[in-house]
């Protein structure tokens, strides 16, 4: 078996679903994002639905797409799975 198969079966988050980013970004109160699709190399796009942050420039808004691996959203919390 395929280290990327390994990778895939341990993420299951199908386009739609909306996780908790909060946690790997600590300068956000909230940050949630839903996965848009999956690229053929592994890695997520994510579409960012809510971005609350106290600083004055934060990374990312809301309505903006970002790219991430998989392993970095492996132990975030799945709010909403279709």
């Amino acid at each position: 078996m395929r280290i990327q198969d390994l990778i895939t079966e341990a993420i299951d988050l199908d386009p739609g679903s909306i996780i908790d980013l909060t946690r790997n970004y600590p300068q956000y109160t909230r940050l949630l994002a839903r996965v848009e699709n999956r690229r053929p190399n592994g890695k997520l796009d994510l579409l960012v639905v809510k971005a609350e942050s106290s600083h004055k420039k934060p990374p990312f808004v809301t309505g903006q797409t970002i790219t991430v691996a998989p392993n970095y959203v492996q132990r975030c919390p799945i709010v909403y799975s279709p």
